[in-house]
């Protein structure tokens, strides 16, 4: 008997461990995506936009690039980083309804809905 509760109480920990290890996950996630969208804001609108070649950060690397290629991967990057901060939000808020579930706590509000993306909103009718 004692064994079970220390074992429950050991999956409840750990499930909310990886609840806040996603959400720091997000937050660092979101704060590379607002560093890219200034860099986007950068490049469009400033001085940089009337040379044809800009220097960009890789990691520890310095590249000499076509500015449209830079900003080609800046938005690749964009993309990338939106759908692993709407994979990490879906999959943190999964684990917390279940953690609610084994505490016994009533199911928060929402519903599990999700806002309709650009694409689902301008589809024509049924």
């Amino acid at each position: 008997m004692a064994e079970r509760v220390v074992t429950e109480l050991a999956q409840h920990e750990k499930l909310a461990e990886e609840i806040l290890t996603e959400r720091y996950q997000v937050v660092q996630l979101d704060a590379r995506r607002n560093e890219n969208r200034v860099a986007l804001g950068q490049l469009r609108r400033h001085a940089l936009a009337n040379t044809s070649r800009v220097w960009m950060n890789l990691g520890e690397t310095f590249l000499l690039m076509p500015r449209s290629e830079a900003e080609r991967v800046i938005e690749n990057d964009q993309v990338e980083l939106t759908t692993a901060i709407d994979q990490a939000r879906a999959s943190s808020q999964e684990k917390s309804q279940r953690l609610q579930q084994y505490e016994g706590k009533p199911m928060s509000g929402g519903w599990g809905l999700k806002g309709m993306t650009r694409k689902e909103f301008s589809a024509p009718p049924l």
